[in-house]
């Protein structure tokens, strides 16, 4: 299974772009799930702790929940970037 795991921040504008153009891709990119996860959760810190996310927004992206790579902010990096790291 591969998923996209992207922490978000409501208070963060990088967030608020990235968030637009994944719901232009209707919930998957290629064969990858994507999962919006609210940073500022308290209940999500545990998943902050397990990926170790210290900035927003950032992208894991898992392949049968190994960690394949990952790409924090959005400004310079783009949507190419991110289809980059998803498995074949």
């Amino acid at each position: 299974m591969n998923l996209l795991l992207v922490f978000t921040g409501e208070h963060c504008a990088g967030c608020k772009r990235l968030e637009t153009n994944l719901l232009k891709r209707e919930g998957k990119i290629g064969d990858c799930a994507i999962e919006l996860i609210d940073a500022e959760n308290k209940t999500n810190q545990g998943l902050l702790n397990k990926y170790g996310i210290s900035s927003l927004p950032t992208i894991v992206v898992l392949h049968d929940n190994k960690i394949m790579g990952s790409v924090v902010g959005y400004g310079r990096t783009t949507m190419s970037d991110i289809e980059a790291l998803l498995p074949l």
